[in-house]
């Protein structure tokens, strides 16, 4: 595709022809007048439209558009519910504000995870998705054959990844936890930014015990993660934790032995050089980063160990064996 972002008159022209008159009307209408007020929102939809594969995923895709617009117009926050998007031939349970929908974006048509090829899950890799969100990235590769075990602190967002895992008939394929990952045992409270709907940048703040507010969660390190346990090799670890990246590679010294490849995003240049160095350490060379957000200091890190020294744990953790070992309901 020649053009990444989408007009908004292209799609309301699309509108034009899918539509009937009446209904047209009405959806240029309310696209016109709300056009300047929410052209962020209308931008990341409409870049998501070269997605669509037929007339039925084009028209799920409209159809979220025209609700979020509504429901930028009421005064109450109680009409918000989640929006099925059929796009790219999967089907995707995010929240009506928008913010989960950016991360379609940056797979699909960014593709920000799979800038090298060797980094693209293939039939039979196991793949831990640290920070799954809505479970996109999950989705992603287990329909490119992956075992994903997909780990989200956010309730919510966890909700929705297990209605898109169902949606997908992908059960036995992802395995996912409500679970935040961090470098010590814990509890943690989940925010997200703009009144709770931009949880693709959401985050845990640590707690000193259990706490009464529901967005409470116990935090655990990887390596405490019994069904983790008897997964000999790891080929892909994928960590976006919104600056708690540090930590989940701290609490994660024994799984990382394990683990072959990994991309993992950074939020500053500090974050980077200490993730940088604790990818050193743990005996992993980079690959190459990818800029995401540039003016925020916001990509991320490939890297992988060489082949030889997959081969040399690979050996040894087969006469040691796994402890613990317990499959994923």
């Amino acid at each position: 595709m020649s053009e990444r972002i989408v007009t908004h008159d292209r799609l309301v022209g699309v509108a034009s022809r899918l539509l009937p008159p009446a209904t047209y009307e009405s959806v240029r209408e309310i696209y016109h007048h709300m056009r300047h007020a929410h052209e962020r929102a209308n931008s990341v939809y409409a870049r998501l439209v070269d997605l669509s594969t037929g007339r039925m995923e084009l028209l799920s895709l409209m159809s979220a558009v025209t609700r979020l617009f509504l429901s930028l117009a009421r005064t109450s926050e109680s009409g918000r519910k989640d929006v099925t998007l059929r796009l790219g031939g999967g089907v995707y349970v995010v929240d009506l504000s928008l913010m989960e929908a950016e991360t379609l974006a940056e797979l699909y048509v960014d593709r920000h995870h799979d800038r090298i090829d060797r980094f693209i899950p293939q039939e039979g890799w196991n793949v831990v998705d640290i920070g799954a969100n809505v479970g996109m990235y999950a989705v992603m590769q287990s329909k490119r054959g992956a075992k994903v075990y997909a780990f989200e602190a956010n309730p919510e967002c966890y909700g929705r990844l297990l209605k898109t895992v169902r949606a997908n008939r992908l059960r036995t394929r992802v395995a996912a936890w409500n679970q935040a990952i961090g470098g010590a045992p814990g509890w943690g409270v989940v925010t997200a930014p703009y009144g709770g709907r931009g949880t693709p940048a959401g985050f845990v703040t640590a707690l000193e015990g259990p706490s009464e507010d529901t967005n409470a969660v116990s935090v655990k390190p990887l390596d405490s993660i019994e069904e983790l346990r008897g997964i000999e090799r790891i080929h892909l670890l994928k960590v976006d934790v919104e600056g708690a990246e540090v930590e989940v590679l701290r609490g994660a010294r024994l799984i990382l032995t394990r683990v072959e490849r990994i991309v993992i995003e950074y939020h500053s240049p500090t974050l980077d050089e200490q993730v940088t160095q604790l990818l050193t350490g743990s005996g992993f060379s980079t690959v190459t980063r990818v800029d995401v957000l540039p003016e925020q200091h916001v990509g991320l890190i490939y890297a992988e160990r060489s082949v030889g020294e997959r081969t040399t744990l690979n050996q040894s953790q087969s006469d040691v064996g796994p402890e613990g070992a317990q499959q994923p309901a």
